[in-house]
């Protein structure tokens, strides 16, 4: 509910305050900034009601979320270009990438023996998806899915092949506020229907 929410966005500020270096990476702002504006997504009061007994959240807090998914792929794509790091610009960096990154998982062994011309594809379609894609988050619906699943299947990608914790799953969460309940009732057994939408 809100008043919990709103409890943890305070303790986890604080904590974040404190902590100095050891809590000022890209995921813990990502946190911060998705825990404040969640605040005015869920629920009011002290208990959550289920069916939803309010009206749905107001079309600006939904926006500003979309705005926040936006900030974070397209500044994740051009703090890549703009460190000067001449291996994302001649799209090189996974060569390194799998081995270097802090923690790998089983899965970035394999992705490392990939041959060279995998893995400058995969550097030119994060790119497109990390520079391009989240300016369809603005468009009309089919380009809203796109950046969606787009969005979503990189996160995956990443997730697989190296533990960021809860910064793809974040990520991930704020993709799917990008569709409707159109895209869930056809992703959703029936049975839950009535349950969740």
């Amino acid at each position: 509910t809100r008043i919990l929410l709103f409890s943890l966005y305070v303790l986890y500020l604080s904590l974040l305050s404190i902590s100095g270096v050891f809590m000022s990476f890209q995921w813990d702002i990502l946190l911060i900034e998705t825990s404040f504006l969640a605040i005015f997504l869920v629920p009011s009061g002290l208990k959550p009601v289920w069916p939803r007994s309010e009206a749905p959240p107001q079309k600006i807090t939904i926006l500003l979320m979309w705005m926040l998914l936006f900030k974070f792929m397209f500044l994740s794509g051009a703090v890549k270009l703009l460190s000067g790091d001449p291996n994302w610009r001649n799209l090189s960096a996974l060569s390194y990438h799998y081995e270097t990154q802090p923690l790998p998982t089983v899965l970035a062994w394999y992705a490392y023996q990939l041959p060279q011309w995998f893995h400058k594809l995969s550097v030119a379609n994060m790119f497109s998806i990390e520079l391009i894609v989240p300016f369809f988050i603005f468009l009309w619906r089919p380009f809203r899915i796109f950046a969606s699943f787009s969005i979503i299947a990189l996160q995956a990608l990443i997730g697989v092949t190296g533990n960021y914790t809860f910064f793809n799953l974040l990520t991930i969460a704020l993709a799917l506020l990008l569709l409707d309940d159109k895209i869930f009732s056809r992703l959703i057994p029936r049975r839950f229907h009535q349950l969740l939408l």
